[in-house]
Order: structure tokens, then sequence, then C-alpha cells
């Protein structure tokens, strides 16, 4: 859901400042990260229909890994 108006951002603000945005194509390949790593983190929300550690570990392991392409994004 946020990736769109990461987009929308990122082209207006190059726009309004008549120029390209520094880091353009780093931008472009952490939001193709963040999506393919938004499509494995979905089960992290289920906290409450007891997920075995390993599988727990899984996930909390990769939605901490998705703020690294979104770190990148944000100071881009």
């Amino acid at each position: 859901m946020i990736l769109p108006a990461f987009g929308l951002i990122s082209q207006a603000v190059g726009l309004f400042a008549r120029h390209s945005i520094f880091g353009h194509v780093g931008m472009i390949y952490a939001m193709i990260s963040i999506g393919g790593l938004g499509l494995v983190v979905w089960a992290h929300h289920l906290f409450v229909v007891g997920l075995d550690l390993e599988t727990r570990a899984y996930f909390t392991a990769s939605t901490q890994i998705i703020a690294v392409p979104t770190g990148v994004k944000v100071v881009s």
C-alpha cells in the first residue's frame, strides 16, 4: 500500500525540483525489493494462530530485513 505513495512522492519531488533525484536507480531497486520482501512477510500478522518457534523466527527475521530497502528508499 505504501509503494505507490513512495513512487508518487519521489516523482513529484523530481518534477518540482526540475532535476533528477539523487540515487534514482537505487530507489527503483529498493522499491522492487520492498515489494518482493513484502510477499514473504505476510505471516507476521498471525500472532495468535500458534506458529511454531522456527516459523516465528523466520517471519521475525524477514520482517526486520525489509527495513533495509525501506531505509534506502527514504534516504534516497
